[in-house]
Order: structure tokens, then C-alpha cells, then sequence
């Protein structure tokens, strides 16, 4: 770690609209008065996210993937805790694999990957289902938004599914735009089952090529960048484990399928 290290959270919701709102009212219960964020967005986003986030507080930049490789239009800051919002209805394998591989190269240290269930559509649309659970293979914390929409026996069955498979990571409930436990959105502790920000005997990750003494380099040895399952590519270069997008727009409503 560097001594001025830059952190980087990150929230994946899909379009659902009360991103903004979480955000907003966990940084106010949080952080102090004179602290804010410094949140990134796509290019689409960019519009809505400072009408969302008062310039007083909140530094509002984009993030873009180029050619695989993840940019900001704005450095990463030191000072202000810094926070990546996922809006698109895109499973976000790309963005994983490229905040992988910038956080091996060093530009920041991974904060918490946080997944917002809509437990609406997750209980009712069989796509929400799948894109949620890719997600929280990748997450540190869960918070289950929408609890309204759902009986109260859904929401402890859907947790108890995780316990049972042993995942790690903490699942907290959302009520009226805000966790019950809003300090865990800024803890560092890693709780996620994905080890792709794990060291590289662990991650399978390695973007270093290894020689055994006597053995003649092979330039033409691909070395798998990335053993997440969720991750993996077969020799066409497609997903190995593929999750279909949300079938909802940018912020859009979302229609129940039962």
C-alpha cells in the first residue's frame, strides 16, 4: 500500500433510481459536515448525478473502460473518499475485470463492493435474479432495498441462501433510502467470495509472467489474466459464465414478471 493510498468504493445497483438517494443520506449519517465524496459515473449518467449531488459536497466525474483498460476524467482524490456508481443494465463483468487490473497496477486500494438489491425485481424477474447474484459473488456488503415490494419471508429466505453457501459478505437492510448499518458502506475489511483484488497465488490473477530456471520463455503463452468464474474467457474469447442484463432502461420503471 502507498503511503498516500487512494480508495475506491464501489456501488452496483443497475438503473435502479434509488442509488442517489442512498448515497446521499449514508454520506450524511457518516461523514462529517465538511467531508463529501468524490463520485464517478458514466458519461450518460453525468447529467442526473450533479443534479443528484450538491456541488458543496460532492465532486462528480465520469469513468469510462477503454479498450478493457478503466479511466477517470478525474484523478482519484487522497482526500475525499472516492465512490464508482454502476447504473447500466449491463452485467458489470467488464468493469470488474478492469478494476481489477488497475487496482494490480497499483492506482488505487479497493474499498467495499456494495450490491443494492431491488428486491422487487430480483423476486419477480427472473434476469434481476441472476445479474444480483453474479453481483454479490463480487461484494463485501448487500443492502437490500425495496423491501416493501416484497413479503418479509422472501427477504430472510433470500439471505438464508447465502448463509447457507457460506458467503462471506455482510447483508444489511434498506429502509426509507438508508442502511440500517451505515458505517459498513465505508469499512475497509474485505468479506466478498470473488479473491480477484486477493493477492495473485490466490486470485489467479497475475499480469507478470513466471519462468522456472531451464525452461525456455514461450512468447507466444497467453497467461490467464483472471480465474474468476465469473470472469474466465473459453478460447472465443466470450464470457465462460455468462449473465444476461436487466431488461430495464437507464432508471426506468420496472415491470413485475410473476
Amino acid at each position: 500500500m502507498s503511503e498516500d493510498p487512494r480508495w475506491l468504493s464501489v456501488l452496483l445497483s443497475g438503473p435502479n433510481a434509488n442509488r442517489w438517494k442512498l448515497v446521499r443520506d449514508t454520506v450524511s449519517q457518516v461523514l462529517p459536515q465538511e467531508e463529501g465524496l468524490r463520485i464517478y459515473v458514466t458519461a450518460d449518467e453525468l447529467d442526473r448525478a450533479r443534479e443528484e449531488f450538491p456541488a458543496d459536497r460532492y465532486e462528480v466525474a465520469e469513468w469510462r473502460l477503454r479498450d478493457g483498460a478503466l479511466e477517470f476524467s478525474e484523478p482519484l482524490s487522497i482526500e475525499r473518499n472516492n465512490f464508482l456508481l454502476y447504473g447500466l443494465p449491463a452485467f458489470p463483468d467488464d468493469l470488474l475485470e478492469g478494476l481489477a487490473k488497475a487496482y494490480r497496477r497499483g492506482q488505487f486500494e479497493i474499498g467495499r463492493v456494495i450490491t443494492q438489491v431491488q428486491c422487487g425485481w430480483c423476486a419477480h424477474v427472473e434476469e434481476a435474479k441472476g445479474w444480483f447474484d453474479g453481483c454479490i459473488h463480487f461484494s463485501d456488503l448487500v443492502l437490500l432495498d425495496s423491501r416493501p415490494e416484497v413479503e418479509d419471508l422472501w427477504v430472510r429466505d433470500y439471505q438464508e441462501h447465502y448463509r447457507k453457501l457460506r458467503f462471506p459478505c455482510h447483508f444489511d437492510l434498506v429502509r426509507k433510502g438508508l442502511p440500517k448499518h451505515p458505517l459498513w458502506v465505508f469499512d475497509s475489511q474485505p468479506r466478498r467470495m470473488s479473491l480477484i483484488f486477493d493477492p495473485d497465488e490466490l486470485s489467479g490473477a497475475s499480469e507478470a509472467e513466471y519462468e522456472i530456471e531451464g525452461d525456455e520463455p514461450d512468447d507466444d503463452e497467453e497467461v490467464e489474466s483472471l480465474g474468476d468464474p465469473f470472469l474466465r474467457r473459453n478460447a472465443a474469447g466470450e464470457r465462460e459464465r455468462k449473465v444476461r442484463p436487466l431488461p430495464f432502461a437507464l432508471d426506468g420503471p420496472a415491470e413485475s414478471q410473476k
